[in-house]
């Protein structure tokens, strides 16, 4: 707590011109993450493709039939270093009325050197019905995202699955 209040104290303190600088330090990029989870039909049937191309609707309708939207971000301004966070957990009812829960929480660095964009970092994934509770941690090694420009030209690059949770995550980077 002490170290969070120290550093909170030492970046507050800094003089107007340095805050103007940090607020209009480039334009960065947009690094875009989109998650699915299977359809209950195709849960263990579905191997995902290691890419997707398309703007994010149309990376959607892809999968439709197969895999839903689970959760999706599109951060502006990314730079190296940047910290991206993708979160959601849906509390709901199956169809025989008993809770279902299904969460992801993923931290993921963002890295740009010499025009080569990356990212990684950790992700858990929860699925609990009455009959099976499944929460998982995967590591994301950095992975070399494609560049682009967004819209229907965009290419998806798939940075994670877990197979025992069906759960899939795909990213790109708009220049």
């Amino acid at each position: 707590m002490r170290t969070s209040l120290l550093v909170l104290a030492t970046i507050l303190s800094l003089p107007a011109a340095a805050w103007a600088n940090i607020a209009s330090e480039g334009h960065g990029h947009h690094v875009n993450v989109l998650s699915f989870m299977p359809e209950e039909s195709m849960h263990g049937k579905f191997d995902y493709p290691a890419e997707l191309k398309g703007s994010f609707g149309q990376a959607i309708e892809s999968l439709e039939g197969k895999a839903e939207p689970f959760a999706m971000v599109h951060p502006p301004r990314m730079h190296d270093g940047d910290v991206i966070n993708l979160q959601t957990d849906a509390l709901g009812l199956e169809q025989d009325g008993r809770l279902e829960d299904d969460g992801i929480n993923c931290n993921l660095t963002y890295h740009v050197a010499n025009g080569a964009h990356t990212v990684g970092g950790i992700c858990e994934v929860i699925t609990a019905t009455h009959a099976d509770n499944v929460k998982r941690k995967v590591v994301i090694k950095p992975v070399q995202l494609p560049a682009g420009q967004p819209g229907s030209g965009a290419r998806w690059l798939r940075i994670m699955l877990d197979d025992s949770t069906g759960v899939a995550v795909y990213a790109n980077v708009e220049e």
